[in-house]
């Protein structure tokens, strides 16, 4: 056994590997902007309102895309001009990047079609946060 592994109980046998998920999502821009748009909102139809401004929201989010993200054979990398993104503007993009890429992740390996946040679903009656759990302010 080499110096650098830790010796493997007799009873236990060796550690698992852990199991792959299934087979990787793959991301390109459409689908991760279209998960930025749709993720979070309570109803599809909410996505029909004002077609002006949301088609705006769209063009914008793409272009967001496209200015900080490179789509390759290695999924989706950032580019120069994230890293010269303040903090702020960072966290703003990867929360909406993170919850485009949580919906299409959802609708991949668990073939959940719709994402909402908790709040939203405590505003209209439904599951409430475990007890303890505070509510961001």
């Amino acid at each position: 056994m080499p110096a650098d592994e830790p010796p493997v109980d007799a009873d236990e046998g060796p550690p698992e590997e852990p199991k792959p998920l299934g087979r990787p999502v793959q991301v390109n821009q459409a689908d991760l902007v279209r998960g930025m748009i749709c993720v979070g909102k309570k109803k599809a139809v909410t996505l029909l309102r004002e077609p002006e401004r949301r088609t705006s929201e769209v063009h914008g989010l793409a272009s967001l895309l496209d200015a900080y993200v490179a789509f390759t054979s290695e999924g989706p990398q950032t580019s120069a001009f994230y890293d010269e993104l303040d903090s702020r503007e960072k966290a703003s993009f990867s929360y909406r990047v993170g919850m485009g890429l949580a919906l299409l992740a959802a609708q991949h390996a668990l073939e959940i079609p719709w994402l909402m946040h908790a709040a939203s679903l405590e505003a209209s009656g439904g599951p409430h946060r475990a007890r303890g759990h505070r509510a961001r302010t």
